[in-house]
């Protein structure tokens, strides 16, 4: 971050991403493209079980972000094994560990879920699963390397 930057994030409210601009936009390493793709309530469990086959066994991170906590990192280069909505319970539970050991792995909880985004890179691959509950965010980044 640069001088202008730092104090800008610093004393965000919220969460803040800074980006340097970069030669390789339009490289492998491309970022966001301009577009998040929320996903409506009514199609939260069909979704997330999309994202879940399509993305099951990507090396993630799992981040905590809130105003009241800053930023928090659950979980790290650890395999995603899978995201679903409880209609019963209301709660998300986005599932990461390892792919032979179903004994050990971490499901991180999230009751009332506000809003569930998903963002991609700018190949159209899966990159952030996004999920607010009005008072934290979770992302799950997946590493955008094969895994």
């Amino acid at each position: 971050m640069g001088s202008t930057s730092r104090p800008v994030i610093r004393s965000a409210p919220c969460a803040a991403l800074a980006v340097h601009p970069s030669s390789e936009r339009d490289g492998p390493f491309a970022l966001l493209d301009p577009h998040r793709y929320p996903i409506q309530p009514d199609d939260w469990g069909t979704q997330l079980a999309r994202f879940s086959n399509l993305n099951t066994g990507r090396l993630a991170t799992i981040e905590v972000l809130g105003a009241d906590i800053g930023s928090q990192v659950q979980d790290r280069d650890v395999r995603f094994l899978g995201a679903s909505w409880d209609p019963h319970d209301q709660r998300l539970e986005i599932m990461t560990g390892m792919l032979d050991d179903t004994t050990r792995h971490h499901t991180r909880n999230i009751a009332n879920v506000r809003a569930v985004d998903v963002l991609k890179d700018a190949f159209g691959r899966d990159w952030i699963l996004r999920v607010s509950d009005g008072e934290t965010q979770t992302l799950l980044t997946l590493s955008r390397h094969k895994p």
